[in-house]
């Protein structure tokens, strides 16, 4: 091989190398910013009619109002004892959160 074939490949792959190298940062940098700007996936939420469900199953009567308040299922009915009640549950799970006896 010739000292001027050798040489320009020598050039070629030193700027290939370079170039490589000074995009990289900027690929990593692309690569994280993207992964920090995703969210985790939201738990999904339970249906009124399941949340009508679960009261049910946890002896609560007279349901009269079942609504979504923020982050919280907010149901009106009566306890076990017949006291009307307000009954705050998890959206995700309809799990019982707070009870308030009106």
């Amino acid at each position: 091989m010739s000292a001027k074939k050798l040489l320009s490949a020598f050039a070629i792959g030193t700027g290939m190398l370079l170039t490589g190298a000074s995009l990289a940062p900027a690929f990593a940098q692309t690569a994280s910013t993207a992964a920090t700007t995703q969210t985790a996936p939201a738990a999904p939420v339970l249906t009124i009619k399941q949340i009508y469900d679960k009261l049910e199953a946890a002896g609560y009567t007279d349901i009269t109002e079942i609504e979504r308040d923020r982050n919280v299922y907010e149901a009106k009915a009566r306890n076990k004892e017949g006291q009307r009640t307000k009954i705050d549950l998890d959206l995700s799970t309809g799990d019982i959160i707070k009870t308030k006896i009106k």
